[in-house]
């Protein structure tokens, strides 16, 4: 978090390299705050920063406010990046769903797993860009499984030992929300 707020201080520092996704400017960025995220105390959490394309004295920017998050946190998602790498590792281990999510969350009823597994449904098609890949063969690992683990989890398992092999980070999750423009789910 300290990274992640010094480079929002050093914002007019690097106004060549920063450009606004909205009106396309370049020095126009400000740091405007912190991102939190509620705990179940009622504690909030600091999770990232907010940064903004300052329409304000004499700059000439769009008013567009932009998140930048820690590598661990997913901005959708009340539990970040440990919780969802335990969860996958459960079920490419052939732990059942409910099993899997209460391994992650201490939660036994499971129906945020089925909203995340529709979610990494969804992001299936990038998965699969990232690893260059059209179509992932189902292995014989994963045929007894439902129809959209024996989809998912090849994938994912694939893109779990890439990032294994490049990274020394221990996150798979994490290490893909570094190196790729969008969240991991």
């Amino acid at each position: 978090m300290t990274e992640i707020h010094q480079y929002t201080l050093q914002l007019e520092q690097m106004c060549d390299s920063l450009k606004c996704q909205s009106c396309s400017k370049c020095d126009q960025f400000v740091s405007h705050g912190f991102v939190y995220k509620k705990q179940h105390q009622g504690d909030k959490e600091k999770v990232g920063k907010r940064i903004f394309c300052t329409n304000r004295y004499c700059r000439s920017g769009c008013g567009s406010t932009f998140r930048l998050y820690l590598c661990t946190e997913i901005p959708i998602l009340h539990f970040g990046t440990a919780e969802l790498l335990i969860f996958l590792r459960a079920l490419l281990s052939h732990a059942s769903i409910g099993v899997a999510y209460e391994k992650a969350t201490g939660t036994v009823e499971p129906r945020n797993a089925y909203r995340w597994l529709n979610k990494l449904k969804d992001k299936l098609i990038d998965y699969r860009q990232f690893l260059k890949v059209r179509h992932e063969k189902i292995t014989t690992a994963f045929k007894s499984r439902g129809h959209r683990l024996k989809i998912l989890l090849p994938t994912l398992q694939r893109v779990f030992s890439t990032f294994t092999n490049l990274s020394n980070f221990s996150n798979p999750c994490a290490s893909y929300q570094i190196s790729q423009p969008d969240n991991f789910i």
